[in-house]
């Protein structure tokens, strides 16, 4: 399945699609349709502070999700006709109004999938947005060169340090676990190093600073280091600078 923002929403990107599920721009035709659904066809979903009611153990949720049937794009020769489902939310700046006010977000799609779980798998697409935001704070917040190599070398080297980093993360757990890459960045760059050398274990080069929470992430960074061991010097008697015998007959 296609998952996509309204900037993919457009008549030549869904016929391409056998599955497809896209953001669609408000315009008056789909307001309509929005405005046509009854009261009633509204199903409370799972969202950011919702519970569960203990009588009818269904969700008392600031967002319901509904559904409609539509025709997409029948102003061209192509018209697309599937499913609108639309996901309300209340509106944060109006919580003491008198009636609800609500926010909706509709989204075109041929899915089979039940209501209440095609509003989720379609929400799973705006993960990337975060991906992507978190790359932009950090190493594509601009390119080194106006040279498409040199500029395609820097993402690739972005795209390795940022799994690593979210690797790290994810391995330490905790907070950790689900912390942006910029908070990341931050808290490693207080942390001791960890030092990994030919024939030694990783091991931590500076004391404890004392800080509990990022004892975890440095836990993290040591496993990765001791699951991906660095290989053996093929020169093992091989010298980087001038040789003793030779200091000091220079000039």
């Amino acid at each position: 399945m296609v998952r996509g923002d309204s900037a993919y929403g457009n008549s030549r990107v869904v016929r391409a699609c056998i599955k497809f599920s896209f953001v669609l721009i408000k315009n008056r035709i789909v307001q309509r349709a929005i405005a046509s659904i009854p009261d009633t066809a509204w199903t409370p979903v799972r969202y950011p502070g919702a519970v569960r009611d203990p009588d009818t153990d269904g969700w008392i949720s600031d967002a319901e999700v509904a559904e409609t049937s539509f025709t997409a794009f029948s102003s061209t020769a192509y018209p697309v006709s599937a499913r609108l489902i639309v996901r309300r939310v209340k509106d944060a700046r109006y919580r003491d109004a008198l009636f609800p006010v609500w926010r909706y977000h509709p989204f075109f799609t041929n899915s089979t999938l039940p209501t209440t779980t095609a509003d989720v798998v379609h929400r799973a697409h705006a993960v990337i947005e975060t991906v992507f935001s978190d790359l932009i704070d950090g190493p594509l917040a601009h390119m080194p060169s106006g040279s498409f190599g040199a500029s395609s070398a820097w993402v690739q080297c972005a795209a390795i340090a940022h799994n690593l980093l979210r690797a790290a993360g994810t391995v330490s757990g905790g907070r950790h676990a689900k912390a942006r890459g910029i908070t990341l960045r931050r808290k490693s760059s207080t942390l001791p190093r960890v030092s990994c050398g030919h024939n030694a274990h990783p091991h931590c080069t500076c004391r404890d600073t004392g800080r509990g929470s990022m004892r975890g992430f440095n836990y993290g960074a040591t496993s990765l280091a001791s699951a991906h061991p660095h290989p053996p010097d093929p020169h093992p008697t091989r010298r980087l600078g001038p040789s003793n015998d030779n200091r000091g007959n220079a000039g």
